[in-house]
């Protein structure tokens, strides 16, 4: 049986340790803020956005999400199409979204589409996980502005369809 031994007083072991220690957290826990400033480079910080989302639903444990400070992301087309169209992906695990003040909006020209859409599991199979699992989402000092959702326009003595959630389509916990 190998010893590990750390020398007394080492500040360069404590370094090292303190490091591995950080970097074994799992990304969800320690949650993530988002660098890219979406008033400089609206692409980069939407793309960011999205990419932090999907981290988060992959890693399946509660995550937390906090927007540039004050930042607005003009989001321009749908992520997706679940009961749809979404702008973001979709929320089928716990996340929070610390706004910091910020905005998502829709794109003035962009087509029409919701924010978020939160899955209540009830497609998901747990054994082969096919589906999506249910969502949280927790949205602290955000402004949604300008989401559409408009369901069909009937005509003759046909039904419309539904719009389901201007901002949020929610199945799940909102």
């Amino acid at each position: 049986m190998k010893r590990f031994s750390i020398r007394k007083n080492s500040w360069r072991t404590d370094w090292v340790l303190i490091a591995i220690c950080v970097a074994s957290i799992p990304w969800s826990a320690r949650g993530v803020d988002l660098v890219v400033d979406p008033n400089a480079n609206n692409v980069a910080a939407v793309a960011e956005l999205i990419g932090a989302l999907r981290a988060a639903r992959a890693a399946g444990l509660p995550a937390a999400i906090s927007l540039f400070s004050n930042g607005v992301y003009t989001l321009t087309q749908p992520d997706n199409w679940e009961y749809g169209p979404n702008g973001l992906p979709q929320i089928s695990s716990e996340i929070t979204i610390d706004g910091r003040g910020a905005t998502i909006q829709r794109g003035t020209n962009a087509p029409r589409f919701r924010f978020f859409y939160v899955s209540g599991g009830l497609s998901y199979e747990p054994i082969t996980g096919a589906g999506l699992p249910a969502g949280n989402l927790t949205l602290v000092n955000l402004v949604l502005r300008g989401g559409w959702a408009k369901g069909g326009d009937s005509s003759g003595e046909g039904g419309g369809g539904g719009g389901m959630g201007g901002a949020v389509f929610n199945q799940g916990t909102l």
